[in-house]
């Protein structure tokens, strides 16, 4: 069982960064638990960046702004940003990027996909409360997208270029505790910019990737509305 926890000390060697919270990325998907899902817009020290979060229970409004640190997949592993309740970290980190870059088609799908994206850490009896609320479109979709994260899992993500996945994760608070801001990842490609392509009809790529995370054994913080 993985625990995310926002503002550990990392080494002095993960930049840290101004993040502002736009809105969504067009138009608001809100699934029937009313949490708007991603792709989010931030700005990172000005510039605009498409991000997914990836933890449900802190909230986020227009125009927030904090200090969050940025670093890599490979980063994550050398400085041990790893939580030792999570058995494989390095397959869930990969995971979560896999996912994070799929497309979709349509609200149903965008939904399921980002319940995959936080199935992957917080797999638990409180996202399951979650999950079951989903209409059975939705449902479906997020077990395709299971699917076939499993068999990439099996192939060890055989395909995949991980080196562009960022994450940043707030330098303060913990997931779940009142102020605490979303934790975020996205994508960039060697040229800068990012993964996001103009949306097509029926299909955008989204970046970024989501996590459920969990609180203590006390129980869990009631998840706020994602406001666009």
């Amino acid at each position: 069982m993985f625990v995310a926890l926002a503002g550990a000390a990392f080494a002095s060697s993960i930049p840290t960064v101004s993040v502002v919270y736009n809105g969504t990325h067009g138009p608001q998907v809100s699934d029937p638990n009313g949490i708007a899902v991603t792709p989010y817009e931030v700005a990172i020290n000005g510039v605009i960046q498409v991000v997914t979060c990836y933890d449900v229970l802190d909230d986020v409004s227009r125009q927030d702004s904090w200090e969050a640190y940025e670093y890599s997949l490979d980063d994550a592993i050398s400085q041990g940003m790893f939580s030792t309740g999570f058995g494989d970290p390095t397959t869930g980190y990969k995971s979560i990027g896999w996912l994070s870059a799929q497309t979709y088609s349509g609200q149903s799908e965008e939904i399921g996909l980002q319940y995959a994206i936080w199935s992957v850490f917080g797999d638990n009896a409180h996202f399951q409360y979650l999950l079951a609320n989903l209409t059975t479109a939705e449902q479906d979709a997020y077990n395709d997208f299971k699917g076939d994260l499993h068999n990439e899992v099996v192939g060890n993500f055989a395909n995949f270029d991980f080196s562009h996945t960022i994450f940043l994760e707030p330098t303060t608070g913990a997931a779940g505790a009142s102020g605490t801001k979303q934790a975020m990842v996205f994508a960039v490609t060697p040229g800068g910019g990012n993964q996001t392509s103009t949306p097509e009809p029926g299909t955008m790529v989204m970046i970024g990737s989501g996590l459920l995370c969990l609180l203590s054994s006390i129980g869990f913080k009631k998840f706020a509305r994602k406001q666009s």
